[in-house]
């Protein structure tokens, strides 16, 4: 997708400047193009040292009818900022994620809420660095609680709860994905795993709570996935499912590591 500004209506061709995205794409729709209105509540490009702090931002979709939505269009959207802070936010209702931080480096999304969105509750992604997703909460979005995009490093998910979500808890941990923590997160009730690191790369998975996930499928997702990965630290981690009929049936998979990792002291119930 690219963001646009409409500047002229000519009969049924309509002329615009785009703002972000690469201007070789036809969007044709003879082959599915679409222009919409449609676009971030807030959107931050290029820019640093800014606040966005204490607001709610409602979609007013309660029902969400599309399958599929673009990341682009996130309540809060920024591009390659420096040192941004999204604090004390709620997204709800919303038609795409609800904040996603895509490049720059040094964000602080804390103390949010992001609940009924059609993405991922919370989405940082290309390329961004030394970011902090702390104490946030991620409720019935239709795709994951927090979703690791491409290229995040050095990043930080600490003290999140992810629960309800359609897809992962936590989700996207994976190459090229590098040197990330999530520590004391809790990640439950999910449709899918309760954290997804396929394929994942010098990432530290530390003392976070995996409780009654794969409610999508039950017995097929897992409290922690880790396939595929090297150079990782996967300790003191809860996995457990007390639900009279448990769906997370198995605590933590790991299949085919292709490197040293240190994967020890995990809670694994009911197995």
């Amino acid at each position: 997708a690219s963001h646009a500004i409409v500047r002229e209506v000519r009969g049924k061709t309509v002329a615009v400047e785009i703002l972000h995205g690469e201007a070789k794409h036809r969007f044709e729709p003879k082959r599915g193009g679409i222009l919409v209105n449609w676009f971030p509540a807030l959107w931050l490009r290029e820019v640093r040292d800014v606040t966005i702090e204490g607001l709610t931002v409602d979609g007013g979709v309660r029902r969400h009818k599309r399958d599929r939505c673009d990341f682009v269009v996130a309540a809060i959207h920024t591009r390659n900022c420096e040192d941004v802070r999204v604090l004390n936010l709620t997204v709800r209702n919303w038609l795409g994620d609800g904040v996603g931080i895509q490049g720059g480096r040094g964000a602080l999304v804390s103390g949010c809420v992001a609940e009924n969105c059609a993405g991922h509750g919370f989405h940082p992604g290309t390329g961004v660095t030394e970011s902090v997703w702390a104490d946030n909460q991620a409720r019935n979005n239709r795709m994951d609680g927090l979703f690791f995009c491409l290229r995040v490093t050095h990043s930080t998910a600490r003290g999140n709860v992810l629960v309800g979500n359609v897809g992962h808890g936590i989700g996207g941990l994976t190459d090229p994905d590098r040197f990330n923590t999530v520590i004391g997160n809790v990640c439950a009730e999910n449709g899918k795993h309760g954290i997804d690191a396929d394929r994942a790369i010098g990432n530290t998975i530390q003392g976070n709570v995996c409780r009654g996930n794969s409610r999508a499928e039950p017995g097929k997702y897992a409290g922690i996935y880790l396939a595929g990965h090297r150079h990782c630290v996967v300790t003191g981690n809860v996995c457990v499912d007390d639900a009279p009929r448990p769906t997370q049936v198995r605590g933590l998979i790991e299949r085919e590591p292709v490197g040293s990792n240190i994967v020890s002291q995990n809670l694994s119930l009911p197995e």
